[in-house]
């Protein structure tokens, strides 16, 4: 099998960093520069050839620059003899465009979804969550908001919204109950945040007690941080598929998810040729959630993960299996999640490697697979 190689593209190199960091590796080394006409050019600083290449580039800032900059990195290691090169694209580049063949490819294309993610983060960071209701903002997202409504068995809501023009809604109506609920409005992405704060007073003049916003790609372009900072909002929740440090500092509404280690094992599965169906439904598992889930004595696994030894034996855990004589030391935590790519070391054989689900968008683009939360 060839080896496993990240390169990140200029512009999200934080969430690249914290994705190699995940799978114990370094960055590859790459200079994008561009010449005195404002051509783009990229140089890769080391050998690709024979190698399982994947370059991180997420659709935002200069977008048309960072596309072209994608394209030109992977045309580089494509005739620099790359066995085969991946781009891992947080968030896709004119997906939020009406275009009769948009989602038609000429390749085979998964979609997956960062609800677990949503999921979880609601679970653990609003206390009302079983009596809260979930609401679309618009009757285009009514099948992603009933989804989270269902796995949490909650009421769901939405908003019907009419448009003068684009990013500038004329009217809503509320079609559902939140009165003396929280209201949790999903959306896929937001950007001037007219909408989602034209909805949160309407939520709150609903009755709602309070009000949370969670969005996939926080966009946050024009007066989007104003909106939010006069906004009702408890919280405005976006993953970290788009930068956010600058725009926190001025909002403090603002909070992140991070997704550095769905990316992470959505490149492990992919590079090992495992199925990445897993992360439809559920989250990687990160050491903290190790270390509440496993039981040191005799180490008991409880949740949903599958160790395969050495030798080639499969254990699958359904929170009644056992793994016996394990080191009986939390150091192990940190290594195990979510990757690493070979056996793990350990004292005594035989050698453990864990499998654990992913969670996100995958593309084929010219052949070469890509993925988008």
């Amino acid at each position: 099998m060839p080896n496993i190689k990240i390169f990140s593209g200029s512009s999200h190199r934080e969430l690249s960093h914290k994705i190699a960091d995940r799978l114990g590796m370094e960055l590859g080394k790459v200079v994008t520069k561009k010449f005195s006409n404002q051509e783009t050019c990229v140089e890769i600083g080391e050998s690709v050839r024979g190698e399982d290449v994947y370059i991180v580039q997420s659709g935002c800032g200069e977008i048309n620059d960072n596309l072209m900059e994608l394209l030109i990195m992977i045309n580089a290691c494509k005739i620099a003899s790359a066995s085969r090169v991946t781009a891992v694209i947080p968030c896709f580049p004119y997906a939020r465009q009406d275009k009769k063949d948009k989602g038609f490819f000429d390749i085979p294309v998964d979609n997956l979804y960062a609800e677990p993610a949503v999921l979880k983060w609601i679970k653990e960071n609003i206390a009302e969550w079983k009596t809260c209701t979930i609401v679309s903002p618009d009757a285009g997202g009514a099948k992603r908001v009933t989804s989270i409504a269902d796995r949490l068995n909650v009421d769901f809501a939405l908003i019907h919204k009419e448009r003068k023009r684009a990013n500038e809604v004329d009217r809503m109506v509320l079609v559902g109950d939140v009165t003396d609920r929280v209201a949790i409005l999903v959306d896929d992405m937001a950007d001037t945040c007219g909408t989602i704060c034209h909805a949160a007073d309407k939520l709150i003049s609903a009755g709602a007690t309070k009000v949370y916003a969670i969005l996939t790609h926080g966009i946050f372009s024009g007066p989007a941080i104003s909106r939010i900072n006069n906004a009702c909002f408890e919280a405005v929740v976006v993953t970290n598929t788009i930068p956010q440090e600058e725009k926190m500092k001025t909002c403090p509404k603002i909070q992140v998810i991070d997704i550095s280690m769905i990316l992470a094992e959505a490149i492990r599965r992919t590079h090992n040729g495992e199925s990445v169906s897993y992360l439809f439904s559920h989250v990687p598992f990160t050491s903290a959630m190790l270390q509440k889930e496993g039981e040191m004595d005799g180490w008991m696994l409880t949740d949903y993960r599958s160790v395969e030894a050495a030798d080639g034996r499969t254990a699958h855990n359904n929170g009644q299996n056992s793994i016996k004589h394990l080191e009986n030391s939390l150091d192990l935590f940190d290594t195990i999640p979510p990757i690493p790519l070979q056996s793990l070391p350990r004292a005594h054989p035989p050698q453990l490697r864990c499998h654990q689900p992913p969670v996100l968008q995958v593309f084929y683009y010219f052949g070469h697979l890509i993925l988008s939360v």
